[in-house]
Formats: structure tokens, sequence, C-alpha cells
């Protein structure tokens, strides 16, 4: 398994973002790298969807929304979620799978395996889609975890058309939003496609995949590829859901394009989190009460001089 990842942030820039993210919230770190006691930071896999490497299908994930399931009224159009079996192979969009693995005559489709799950796009413009453009959504429960990166498994085949892209995008607020990965058609080359039987299949035009927006376009085949990308870091680091948008446009059923194994990596706080006092505001300046002093009696008035009179006459004497 091939896996690219395109790096976009420092260590340095990830802590100053961490603390950023978490000194507003619940106030337990030092500004200071020398007192940083703050435990450790601990990568791990925070949330995904259709995670058929990690042998379970989701976690931390809120909603999919995609107005598109379902909607196609054509069986060879689809955008959508799937899971593929050998059960149901004449449910899935015929431009989406190779069948040539299971003895029957097929020229086009993805290598995918028994029981696996994956989102997949052929022909998005159809009757039931004039415009041909396509989206779905996934809010993912993040829990103020840093220093994220996205990957995903892609595969996609046929001979693609200029108009033809897609992207899967994110944002912290759906108001600004960044782009993971770009798929667009390289119409000045062509990709050999491996079939389940061995096969060979040249075609055009093949899809391509942007990483990070690096300038660096990868031919995907129909075999599924593992892709990462780093995410920016949030402005603020207040959000806890992480939004992915995968959209595009694809006209023509021998066209299709899949994700899947969406997974959202990142760094959590391990141990117990120290506290630290709340920052104070000096307020409005009180002055110190000073204890009162209760005046002398009147007979003390007169009794010192008189006293001083006899110690003084005493002095004499003794001399």
């Amino acid at each position: 398994m091939t896996c690219f990842k395109a790096q976009t942030s420092s260590t340095m820039a990830n802590l100053n973002q961490w603390l950023n993210r978490h000194a507003p919230i619940n106030k337990f770190c030092l500004t200071g790298c020398a007192l940083l006691t703050c435990g450790s930071l601990q990568a791990e896999i925070i949330a995904y969807d259709m995670a058929n490497s990690l042998g379970s299908s989701q976690h931390n994930l809120n909603y999919h929304l995609n107005l598109h399931a379902g909607a196609f009224t054509s069986g060879s159009d689809g955008f959508e979620r799937y899971t593929f079996n050998s059960s149901n192979l004449n449910e899935l969009p015929a431009g989406l799978i190779d069948l040539t693995g299971y003895g029957r005559l097929d020229e086009q489709g993805l290598q995918i395996p028994d029981g696996h799950t994956l989102f997949g796009a052929v022909d998005s413009v159809n009757q039931n889609n004039p415009s041909g453009y396509a989206s779905a959504l996934w809010a993912f429960d993040i829990g103020y975890a840093t220093d994220l990166s996205i990957s995903a498994k892609f595969a996609a085949m046929g001979d693609f058309e200029s108009n033809d892209t897609f992207s899967l995008k994110y944002s912290y607020d759906q108001d600004t939003w960044f782009n993971a990965f770009d798929f667009k058609a390289q119409t000045q080359l062509s990709q050999n496609y491996v079939m389940t039987n061995g096969h060979i299949k040249t075609l055009n035009d093949p899809m391509s995949i942007e990483v990070n927006n690096n300038g660096i376009a990868y031919n995907l085949n129909n075999i599924f590829t593992k892709y990462q990308a780093d995410l920016e870091e949030q402005v603020l680091g207040l959000s806890q859901t992480l939004y992915v948008e995968f959209s595009g446009y694809a006209d023509g059923g021998t066209e299709a394009i899949a994700m899947s194994d969406l997974i959202i990596n990142g760094q959590v706080l391990t141990g117990p989190p120290p506290v630290l006092p709340l920052p104070v505001s000096p307020g409005p300046i009180v002055p110190t009460p000073v204890t009162n002093v209760s005046e002398p009696s009147t007979w003390l008035l007169y009794a010192l001089p008189l006293l001083t009179v006899l110690v003084r006459s005493r002095q004499q004497g003794l001399s």
C-alpha cells in the first residue's frame, strides 16, 4: 500500500497552536515551553468513516449528509455510500465495480474487496441532477485535537473530460474551507488499469489527485491507494467539529471515482491535565484599612509631665 503525505506545518507552530487552542478553554497550559507541564501529546486516530482497514465503519462521526443518496433513477448513476459484497453485484453502478473477479466479462470498474464500504461517484449529470454538481458532507467530533491530518483511499477509472473535477475540502466553521485533495483529468496522458482477472485496459485522460495544493499530481488507478494531507490549524482553536465535504462533477457512465477509509488523525493530550488558576482581573483599587488608635485619656496627659519631674529629682539625689 502506497501512502503519499504533504507536510504544511512545523512542530513549534503546532505547539503554539495547541497552546492557543487549549489555554482559553481549560486554562491548564503555561506559555513558556520550559514550564510546560501539560502531559504529553500523543498521535491518535480521532475519527473516521468507511474505515475498512480498521475493521469498523464509523467513529466520532456526528452525522453524514448527502441529498443525492438514492436520488438517481438510473442504476448506472450514483453519488453515495455503497457496501459491496458478492450478493449485491447488480446493486452498484456498473461503471463503479470491476466484475471480472466474478467470472463476468468487464472492462470498466474499480477493484473493490468483498465487504468493503466506499463512497462512489458515477455520472452525476443526469435527469435527476441536471446541473451535474453533487456534494456530500461529514461532520466529525475532533474534541479539540491538534496537528490534524486527513487520509483516505482513492481509486478512479475512465476516459475523463476536462470538466470532470472533484475535491475534498474541510472546514472548522463551514464558512472558511480549505482544500485537502483536488481531482482533475489529465487530458494529455493515458493510464493502464489492471482488472481483477489480470487483463490490462488502457484509457486516455486519467483522473489525478493533488494533495494540499502542492502542485504535484498523481494519477489514480482502479486499485485503492491511500493519500494523506495535513490540515490547517484553527485560528482560535475553539471548534470541536471538523466538516469534510466531497463534491464534484462527472458526466459519463463509464467514468468512476471512489473513496474509502476516510480517517482523521491528530494529537491529543494524555495524562491528567494540571490545573492552573485563571487570570484575575486587577479590578478597582481598594485602600488598605488602617486600625484606629484610641486617644490618650486626660489623666495620662497630666501624669506624664509629673512623672518626668520625679525621675529627674531621683537622678539628682543619687548623684
